[in-house]
């Protein structure tokens, strides 16, 4: 969301959950669809939860159909793209995504679990005017342990 703000760009949330299909092929044809619209209107796309569609294409679990999803997404992404959208993926799971697709992003962001202070820092920017007092950072912090 941020990112589109400062682009002035408008955010499109792909919901990655809507694009499966239990019918052979029309999982590949529906992502064909959503990177048309990607080449078409310029804007932030923002696909959720990656490693549905992103896993390693050797996971044994995988029945052949997600394999399939995911080549597709590897030549969608390789087309040109005349509106200059930008395309965001996000997972919590990036150890299980398939190394392909790390070169068809031009950067990878980590985020990690915020240090007490960087979460004090956060919050002190959130709550403006809002004081509080050291025995109130105290518990906050505690609280925020492991929090993203």
């Amino acid at each position: 969301s941020a990112l589109a703000g400062e682009l002035h760009l408008p955010l499109f949330t792909v919901r990655l959950d809507s694009l499966f299909s239990r019918f052979f092929g029309e999982t590949a044809s529906k992502l064909r669809l959503l990177f048309d619209q990607v080449a078409k209107t310029r804007g932030v796309y923002l696909l959720d939860e990656f490693d549905a569609v992103g896993s390693h294409r050797s996971d044994t679990n995988d029945v052949g159909e997600i394999r399939r999803v995911l080549n597709s997404i590897l030549t969608f992404m390789e087309e040109p793209n005349a509106t200059d959208s930008v395309v965001v993926a996000a997972t919590n799971h990036p150890e299980i995504l398939d190394r392909a697709l790390a070169r068809r992003f031009d950067e990878i962001v980590e985020y990690d679990v915020p240090s007490g202070d960087a979460a004090r820092a956060i919050l002190t920017r959130r709550l403006g005017r809002l004081k509080l007092t050291a025995k109130a950072w105290a518990d906050v912090e505690e609280a925020t342990k492991g929090l993203s």
